[in-house]
């Protein structure tokens, strides 16, 4: 958390304002994001889950460029620290925020590389 706080506050003023106002002028349609975001996570679809999450900020020269910053490029880093951990002799747990998984280049896509990552199936009681 303390990473991601840092990134968007080293951003200049005019894209920290920028990113302000999109989300503000998007607040409204909220609601309809978080509830199609929650359904493409239920079905395991990271790259919808992805596309919905950078919607808002895809057409804007200046979101653009701090998505790439503050997702894709640490995407490359993320799957680079993975692969010691698989590559390791302990078991660990990896979390990463939801739209890291999906898009190109999501860590999925980077592990695919020289992995074949799979969809944990949910367990269901009956």
């Amino acid at each position: 958390f303390r990473e991601q706080m840092s990134l968007l506050a080293s951003d200049p003023l005019e894209v920290q304002e920028r990113s302000l106002r999109v989300s503000l002028e998007n607040i409204e349609g909220f609601g309809t994001e978080l509830r199609d975001m929650v359904q493409a996570w239920k079905q395991g679809d990271a790259d919808a889950l992805y596309r919905i999450g950078i919607a808002p900020s895809r057409d804007d020269p200046l979101l653009e460029a701090q998505l790439a910053r503050i997702i894709d490029q640490r995407n490359v880093t993320m799957a680079a620290r993975i692969r010691e951990y698989i590559e390791g002799s302990e078991d660990v747990l990896v979390v990463v925020g939801a739209l890291h998984l999906g898009g190109s280049p999501g860590i999925l896509q980077l592990l695919s590389e020289d992995y074949a990552p799979e969809q944990a199936k949910k367990l269901i009681k009956q």
